[in-house]
């Protein structure tokens, strides 16, 4: 057996061949030892040599058969193999072994690199600087050298070509003495290019001249020349305009240009397109005069449609002829018509608002036609491809519009008087408060109740179309003196109801009959009072919801800043006041106080005639009230009672009336809101504070308490009128007020402390007893007096 043992450092370049084939590795390892012969029934493979190939055997040699070799043991090819894989595991733990050496060392070397790549890096920034300043001192002198060059040619150009300018202004200032007969030439042949071209030249040159004698004489030439050929294109202009001719139009205006007058030219352009259309305004007068114009509105709707159909039209020539002006100059088109029409916006209007009824809707309806119209135009012109090319960022400006609303300002200044003045024209053509019948009287009332509110929310809106809302300030006077004047008109048909219902004053010197101080007359009345409460309380509550309307709405659109055109005139005008601002930022509560006020008041007033109408039984027979005779003196000089201690037939009647209060309160259950409305301020009411009012059974008997507590207010008023209180009158007295207390119980009414008092007064027997009352009320003062005196 062969030593086959191989260094570990000879397996490790066998490794590192770059042509290493592992195949061929193992067969040279193989190959090179001596073989011990196998018997052949050994179980070995027969084969087991042709696996390996000679190691000289290469793809240029040809392959020589090797001898015959007899076989390896298998023990010896074992120790063999075995041999050769130790070795390869010492090959590899020393081959980790000195990889995790190189690892450590790179790793407590890596620091010290990076610094290093540091220290490099900065040391190049530092070099790279310094070639750069030194590259800089090289370049600079040449630089300069150069620079210093270009500047001498520089102004060595600027010399020439302001010599050559001069040369040819003083050649064109010899031409002077020979320019009117050279011009006289030009005009003759109709050589306009020339002519203009000439007088351009001789324009430049007048200013050379300043200085000398004749200078005034040759700019009165040089103008008098230019009106001259004004005058020569002007009819090429008209033809060229006329016949929307583009092609020919752009050379004349050239032209114009050169001797500055492109103003005449736009003044022959501007007459030819509104001509029509300024013929066609005046027309309007004939058609008033002769009957054939309608509204104003109307037709200034329709006038507007031509000027809109012009403007398109012009929007599609004008960019050929004036190109980056045609945008300013078809706003100067719109400028020119408005200004020039005769009679101008403003008398048209002024003739318009002439009719106090009509005046403020004519005005608001061409004002609105005027804003569609004015919006259309800016949308017009925005929206055309030839003007988003040809026109300058100067003409988006849209106050060249004002032309069109300027006429509108006076009229929306004083927009209050035309609100005031057509509420109240429409108000007095109402029906009058003066019918004869009550149920008319307040049917009527009731049908144009809706329409004065209708016609007050309609003023917000008139407000706010003609004025954007700024003219508010006058809007909340216009609708309190419009609300007083109604209120005033309610207030005088309670006078005319009064009267209707015989509710006027009543005095002692009358006498009544039965008829009069009849109750079925007092629930007759009653019908026509409470529907005219009904109205009062609808329209206190009515007042309140549309005040809130309002203050919403002069909340919801503030102009703080304009948002368009006409909102941009009017910020400027003196709608735009301190009152205005001043309204935004603290609105009041209420809106209108003083119209407040009065329907507080007209509500009272309702309430005291229904009140009436249920008291005038009562007071009428208080009015009555008997004074018992004195005693007559009986023949045998005895004293005989001459009256009855039993209630008078008055109090009777009048305790009957108070008892038949509630059956005929419960017949109108449903106008419980009516009377339920503001009841703390109907007569004699003890109700102070609305919320202890439980529900609506509670109503009808606060109006009975107050019925009843007027009743013995006036009752203690009119026993205090008498002229005397004789005992027997004294006691009867007494006795009917004990009557009335007694109804008053049965109705859960208390007695007024003051007829209790009363009451004590006359049943006193002794004058020590009416002592005590002279502390007492005024009138029961008077009446314990008077008791002391009769007694």
């Amino acid at each position: 057996m062969v030593n086959t043992t191989t260094s570990t450092t000879d397996l490790a370049k066998d490794f590192d061949q770059k042509d290493f084939d592992l195949k061929k590795w193992i067969n040279l390892r193989f190959a090179g030892h001596k073989s011990i012969p196998l018997a052949q029934d050994d179980g070995l493979d027969p084969d087991f040599n042709d696996n390996f190939s000679p190691p000289s055997a290469t793809a240029n040699t040809p392959a020589t058969p090797l001898p015959a070799e007899p076989k390896l043991l298998g023990s010896a090819f074992d120790q063999q193999t075995s041999s050769l894989l130790v070795q390869l595991q010492f090959l590899n733990q020393d081959i980790s072994q000195k990889l995790d050496n190189h690892v450590q060392e790179a790793q407590r070397s890596m620091p010290r690199v990076l610094h290093d790549l540091h220290v490099l890096g900065s040391a190049l920034a530092s070099l790279d600087a310094e070639l750069d300043a030194i590259r800089a001192e090289s370049d600079a002198p040449a630089r300069s050298s150069t620079h210093t060059a270009f500047a001498a040619l520089e102004k060595l150009d600027h010399v020439r070509a302001r010599m050559e300018s001069t040369r040819n202004s003083l050649r064109e200032a010899e031409s002077w003495s020979s320019l009117a007969s050279e011009m006289e030439a030009l005009f003759a042949s109709k050589a306009y290019d020339a002519a203009a071209t000439k007088l351009a030249e001789a324009e430049r040159s007048l200013v050379l001249l300043q200085q000398t004698t004749d200078y005034d004489d040759k700019k009165a030439l040089l103008h008098s020349l230019q009106d001259q050929l004004d005058t020569a294109l002007k009819p090429q202009a008209v033809r060229v305009l006329s016949e929307y001719d583009a092609s020919g139009a752009r050379p004349c205006l050239d032209l114009f240009e050169l001797i500055h007058r492109r103003s005449k030219f736009l003044d022959i352009y501007f007459s030819i397109r509104t001509s029509p259309l300024l013929r066609l305004w005046t027309q309007y007068d004939e058609d008033v005069a002769a009957g054939r114009a309608g509204d104003l509105p109307t037709w200034i709707e329709g006038f507007y449609g031509e000027v809109s159909l012009l403007v398109t039209k012009e929007l599609a020539w004008t960019p050929a002829v004036f190109r980056g002006d045609a945008r300013a100059v078809v706003q100067s088109l719109v400028q020119k018509l408005f200004s020039t029409v005769d009679p101008p916006m403003s008398s048209r209007l002024s003739a318009a608002a002439a009719n106090p009824l009509e005046s403020l809707q004519v005005l608001i309806s061409a004002y609105q036609a005027t804003l569609s119209f004015g919006s259309q135009l800016e949308n017009t012109l925005a929206s055309s491809p030839s003007m988003a090319v040809a026109s300058s960022p100067q003409t988006s400006s849209s106050e060249w519009l004002y032309i069109l609303y300027e006429p509108f300002v006076p009229f929306q200044q004083d927009y209050a008087h035309y609100e005031k003045q057509s509420l109240l024209v429409q108000l007095q053509t109402l029906t009058p408060v003066s019918l004869s019948d009550p149920i008319d009287l307040t049917g009527s009332l009731a049908e144009e109740f809706p329409w004065v509110f209708s016609a007050a929310e309609g003023a917000i809106a008139r407000c706010n179309n003609f004025t954007f809302g700024l003219a508010s300030p006058g809007l909340l006077s216009t609708l309190s003196d419009f609300f007083l004047e109604v209120h005033s008109r309610y207030t005088n048909a309670i006078v005319t109801l009064r009267q209707l219902l015989n509710l006027e004053e009543i005095g002692h010197e009358q006498s009544y009959d039965d008829h009069s101080l009849s109750a079925d007359l007092a629930w007759t009345n009653f019908q026509p009072a409470l529907k005219f409460l009904a109205i009062a309380a609808a329209m206190f509550q009515r007042l309140e919801s549309f005040e809130s309307r309002l203050s919403a709405q002069l909340l919801s659109n503030p102009i703080s800043s304009p948002q368009s055109t006409p909102q941009s005139l009017l910020h400027l005008s003196a709608l735009n006041s301190y009152a205005y601002r001043t309204l935004l930022s603290s609105t009041p509560n209420p809106l209108l106080p003083r119209v407040h006020e009065a329907s507080k008041a007209l509500t009272r007033g309702a309430q005291r005639l229904l009140y009436d109408t249920m008291f005038r039984p009562i007071y009428l027979r208080l009015h009555l009230l008997p004074t018992p005779p004195p005693p007559t003196p009986h023949p045998f000089n005895l004293e005989l009672p001459q009256f009855s201690l039993s209630p008078q037939p008055y109090i009777t009647r009048i305790g009957e009336h108070l008892l038949t209060l509630p059956q005929h309160l419960d017949m109108y259950s449903d106008d419980h809101a009516a009377l339920a409305f503001s009841i703390s301020t109907i007569p004699h009411c003890s109700v102070r504070n609305t919320d202890t009012v439980d529900d609506d059974e509670d109503i009808p008997h606060i109006w009975i308490e107050a019925l009843a507590r007027g009743t013995m207010d006036q009752y203690i008023a009119s026993i205090g009128a008498l002229p005397g209180f004789p005992p027997h009158a004294a006691r009867q007295l007494a006795a009917d007020i004990g009557y009335l207390c007694n109804v008053l119980a049965a109705m859960d009414v208390e007695p007024l402390s003051g007829l209790l008092s009363v009451r004590r007064v006359l049943e006193a027997e002794q004058s020590e007893d009416l002592a005590g009352a002279l502390e007492d009320e005024e009138i029961v003062r008077r009446i314990a007096a008077l008791r002391m005196q009769d007694a």
